[in-house]
């Protein structure tokens, strides 16, 4: 009866949900602003509520962030870290950085094989997310920080069903959850894993919240921090208390990369903001010829994942003081570098695989928000593999990444690096941030801004790039874009093939893959919010292969009819002062 009880408070408030799944759609929908999406359609309404409450793009970035990580705990949270870009209506654009770092504990002599760096407390890198996210808020949030959590709380106290995606993984990787005490108590009943539709409950996790909305410095320095330490440190001292409460954001501003009439706006090093970059340029002078066929765009793709990620094992954190000078980050925005890649790819030459195939991580979270005023949000975080490093502290609710496996070892291949013997490019040392497949976006072409992102740990790059290729080569809509079956390649002679994939392949010289279409397609998840800056138009989509969601509410008649109505709006400029603080002028148009 109890279990009924706390069933029959989902059903009272169900109006909220089924409000909400009136504007929701993993179709192709026409919107009006604000408009959300995420990996899960629950996290997505709870950012989008409290857009509807008078809050901006970040302020749902953050309740949007710590949703999904709530509940689709299995690939992010705030045992991780990411990054973020914001763009100011008409202005500029910013990336805040909060991906972990390396303890100052950390050196390539402590890991003596994979599972060192892969699982348990020796993976974890310093849990940065939350830093991230007061960081921007601070600087973009309108509302008070205590408001962004309520509704998040909330389910977690009452319970919720567990999604699909989320019953996967319990049953993908039972052998973490059982193994696990924390994992354990969250994620079985009588012993057994939940499945699908079980209801769940994250109480530790929803004390963890409410303390961290009342005074978010408790996760740095106060009862959080303690728990976390003691949990993190019970087996030999990783990460030092001054390591958790002094570590750094970096927010730089971003400008775009300018290819013919598009405008890219993306991360830098050590994300795969270049990768982009690059595939544009090359895109971009291939669309100069014809509209290619599948096989003969397929056979482009190829190409350009081969060098992009051939160029990945020579890139490392540049906020490293003895970063590799003499590798390819000198000159990543040379064009002459770009204009090589395109001619080896439009060229004749028969293809050679990169004999550096870079092993598979998944984990990943992505979110994109635009506001009624125009504020974008593009969000990726992750713990990174899934599960992380497969512990999660008991008292707090918190899983603890593993992202000490992104580091390159040179006396073994990690299960999401490579190994590259007497290298020492994204190896690990104190304080260093070590690669990451996180690239989201913001591109301008003519006058339609595109947010775009992915969740899929390495598959993110050729998810996105091969979305956008379809979109700006193939003149695809959005929807088919992401819809459309996907190859995936990142090196070695075999290519990896979405099971509903049925065109020509093209004659490479390679082993061809067919995924089963379940839970290996699943892997990459693209969504992307297409905004007309003339007309205001807003169209989303959001990517089947992972349940991602779009919420907002649907354009109609009435809404053009009223928007021809309305004459008065209220703009909003921004300046900085030297301190970073945030000064918002309302003007009256």
């Amino acid at each position: 009866m109890k279990w009924k009880g706390v069933k029959g408070k989902i059903f009272q408030t169900g109006v909220f949900y089924i409000y909400f799944s009136l504007f929701m759609s993993g179709y192709l929908g026409k919107y009006t602003l604000p408009v959300v999406t995420s990996d899960l359609k629950l996290a997505a309404e709870c950012g989008y509520k409290i857009m509807e409450k008078g809050g901006n793009a970040v302020d749902a970035a953050v309740t949007t962030a710590i949703a999904v990580g709530a509940m689709n705990a299995f690939a992010s949270g705030l045992g991780g870290g990411g990054f973020l870009l914001v763009k100011i209506p008409g202005g500029k654009c910013f990336e805040y950085n909060f991906r972990e770092r390396a303890p100052a504990s950390a050196n390539a002599n402590n890991y003596k094989n994979k599972e060192d760096s892969s699982a348990g407390r020796k993976s974890i890198a310093v849990p940065s997310e939350l830093m991230g996210l007061i960081a921007v808020h601070t600087d973009f949030g309108i509302l008070p920080w205590k408001d962004l959590f309520p509704e998040i709380i909330k389910i977690l106290d009452d319970g919720f069903l567990v999604p699909r995606v989320l019953a996967q993984k319990l049953k993908e990787f039972q052998g973490k959850i059982l193994n696990d005490r924390g994992l354990y108590e969250a994620y079985t009943r009588n012993g057994k894993i939940l499945q699908e539709n079980d209801l769940l409950q994250r109480r530790n996790l929803a004390r963890t919240l409410k303390e961290i909305s009342r005074d978010p410095s408790s996760f740095f320095t106060g009862e959080i921090s303690k728990s976390l330490l003691e949990f993190i440190n019970s087996e030999g001292t990783v990460i030092l208390p001054e390591e958790l409460s002094q570590q750094q954001v970096t927010r730089k501003e971003v400008f775009p990369e300018i290819v013919n009439k598009t405008e890219i706006y993306t991360t830098t090093l050590p994300t795969t903001g270049y990768m982009l970059r690059l595939a544009a340029y090359i895109l971009e002078h291939i669309k100069t010829t014809s509209t290619p066929s599948e096989e003969l765009l397929q056979s482009y793709l190829i190409r350009i994942y081969n060098e992009l990620y051939s160029i990945r094992t020579e890139l490392e954190d540049l906020q490293d003081e003895q970063a590799n000078t003499n590798s390819l980050q000198i000159h990543l925005q040379n064009r002459t570098a770009a204009d090589t890649l395109l001619q080896s790819i439009i060229g004749s030459s028969p293809f050679s695989p990169n004999k550096n195939s870079v092993v598979e991580d998944h984990g990943t979270t992505h979110i994109n928000i635009i506001d009624k005023d125009g504020m974008i949000v593009a969000l990726t975080s992750t713990i990174n593999q899934y599960w992380g490093s497969g512990l999660m502290d008991p008292v707090t609710g918190i899983i603890l990444n593993n992202q000490i496996d992104d580091f390159t070892f040179s006396d073994f291949a990690t299960y999401s690096g490579i190994k590259l013997t007497g290298s020492t490019v994204n190896q690990i040392k104190p304080y260093k941030q070590p690669l990451s497949s996180a690239m989201p976006s913001i591109i301008k072409r003519d006058n339609d801004l595109y947010i775009i992102g992915g969740s899929g740990g390495i598959r993110i790059p050729t998810a996105v790039i091969s979305t956008l290729a379809r979109i700006f080569l193939c003149d695809d809509p959005i929807d088919k874009a992401i819809d459309t079956p996907r190859l995936h390649y990142q090196g070695g002679r075999t290519i990896k093939v979405e099971g509903k994939y049925t065109s020509p392949l093209p004659k490479m010289g390679v082993n061809w893959l067919v995924l089963r279409d379940d839970e290996d397609t699943i892997s990459s998840c693209v969504h992307i919010i297409k905004y007309n800056i003339k007309d205001k138009s807003v169209t989303a989509k959001a990517d089947r292969r992972k349940d991602a969601a779009v919420v907002g509410r649907e354009y109609s008649s009435i809404d053009k009819l009223e928007s021809e109505k309305k004459k008065e709006f209220v703009s909003f400029s921004y300046r900085f002062d030297f301190s970073g603080n945030l000064f918002k002028a309302i003007t009256d148009m």
